[in-house]
């Protein structure tokens, strides 16, 4: 009986995950909101969209349910220049021993984005008890199993003292 039990529950895990498991970056979740990144009034530069499986009304950031960001570049970027902001915006918000606690997870996944294309698109997936998975074009680079780790990384764009707060209140809309 024990082990019909244990079983049962390995295979459910295992059911539950296997969408993120396999590549499916956005299953299970509904898009809530979009923004799009334009400068000077007509260069585009990327359209972000959040996903979730709460509400958007009770959305909120830090969340305890299972949140995407996904992000569809309109022109090429340097992976330099993507992950130098990333980190100039986790540094005004952060203090330094923060930092430092997140600083091997934040070079694991600043080691995973490459150059983007036109057209090409992260997603960065949030799951309550396994962590942050990135994906490049609907296929998963890598996972660090760290709650804390994501909700600290998803502060980028989502964090109460974000640098991009038009982005934040474009996707959050409690937080307008």
């Amino acid at each position: 009986m024990k082990k019909s039990v244990f079983k049962f529950l390995i295979l459910s895990v295992l059911v539950a995950t296997a969408p993120i498991a396999q590549g499916v970056p956005l299953a299970g979740l509904q898009e809530v909101s979009s923004y799009r990144l334009t400068v000077l009034g007509y260069l585009k530069i990327f359209s972000a969209s959040l996903y979730s499986d709460a509400s958007s009304a009770s959305l909120e950031f830090p969340s305890e349910s299972e949140v995407a960001l996904k992000f569809v570049y309109h022109r090429n970027i340097d992976r330099k220049e993507l992950v130098n902001r990333g980190i100039t915006a986790l540094e005004k918000q952060f203090d330094q021993s923060t930092m430092e606690r997140f600083a091997a997870a934040l070079q694991k996944i600043n080691d995973s984005y490459q150059d983007i294309s036109k057209n090409d698109s992260y997603v960065l997936r949030f799951t309550p008890n396994l962590g942050l998975s990135l994906f490049f074009n609907e296929n998963r680079v890598i996972n660090i199993p760290d709650d804390d780790f994501a909700r600290f990384y998803l502060s980028i764009w989502l964090g109460k003292s974000t640098p991009n707060q038009s982005i934040r209140k474009s996707l959050i809309p409690s937080s307008k």
